[in-house]
């Protein structure tokens, strides 16, 4: 299997390393692929070409693959992205999160309509957003919105899962996920985590690796998701491979059989 980590963050927004030192651990730990996903959201202003230009620069002397991409915000529940058309054409991997100020998912005081409603935000962000290739930490806003995992039921992951499928996005295993749930029984969490994970996978649902690392000390660390793979029987040969639109020469690429392990 080659290793990609297809979300991390850098100076350029909340990260505590730069660019170069970030894809140098990718190399140094033995990682086919980073990709460089700085947030663009209200709290940060994002140069997508600045951010390309950097990522060429470093690709010159990696020894992996670097992928320029962003973390966007899901704005509402109609799935509206916070990154402008323009912006687009620099990068080439785009992720979307949902958090706490994603406008019409939490207003409701009822746990089972917020479930309902995180789903259709990441449904309608699948379909409005061709752009959109990865669902960044799936769920995690259910810790701080009072939404047990237990609440995202098989039909309202059968919406979720067929948006996906339609819409070619993956859903990304995220090895800090549980933090968001910290204040809850752990092992239940990860179980629960595990039992989505499994339906969705079972669907036939691409999935991905991201450590989310917001420093270089946090590059490639994929443990928590290994785990919840584990409980969940998801073998390796799962996880999806993204081809790095502009390579790195000399770093192995995963060929179509392999970047297309699993049937749809």
């Amino acid at each position: 299997m080659l290793w990609q980590d297809l979300h991390t963050h850098t100076v350029h927004s909340d990260g505590k390393s730069d660019i170069r030192l970030m894809i140098q651990t990718a190399g140094v730990y033995g990682l086919n692929t980073i990709a460089i996903t700085d947030h663009c959201s209200d709290r940060y202003s994002f140069d997508a070409e600045r951010l390309q230009q950097e990522c060429a620069a470093a690709r010159k002397e990696a020894a992996c693959h670097v992928i320029a991409g962003v973390e966007a915000v899901v704005l509402d529940i109609d799935g509206h992205l916070s990154i402008a058309d323009e912006m687009i054409p620099h990068l080439e991997l785009v992720l979307g999160e949902l958090n706490r100020k994603t406008k019409g998912c939490f207003e409701s005081g009822h746990p089972e309509q917020r479930a309902e409603n995180i789903i259709r935000a990441m449904v309608n962000a699948c379909r409005r957003n061709p752009c959109l290739r990865i669902l960044a930490h799936p769920l995690n806003v259910a810790a701080p919105a009072g939404v047990d995992l237990a609440l995202f039921t098989e039909d309202l992951l059968d919406e979720l899962a067929l948006a996906c499928r339609q819409n070619q996005v993956a859903f990304e295993l995220m090895s800090d996920q549980w933090w968001w749930f910290r204040n809850q029984p752990l092992d239940k969490v990860t179980e629960e985590y595990a039992r989505i994970v499994s339906y969705i996978a079972g669907k036939g649902v691409e999935l991905t690796l991201g450590s989310d690392a917001h420093s270089h000390q946090g590059v490639g660390n994929f443990i928590w998701a290994m785990r919840v793979m584990e409980l969940a029987d998801i073998d390796e040969s799962r996880i999806a491979y993204i081809v790095p639109p502009n390579p790195t020469p000399g770093v192995a690429i995963a060929g179509a059989k392999e970047a297309n392990s699993h049937e749809h």
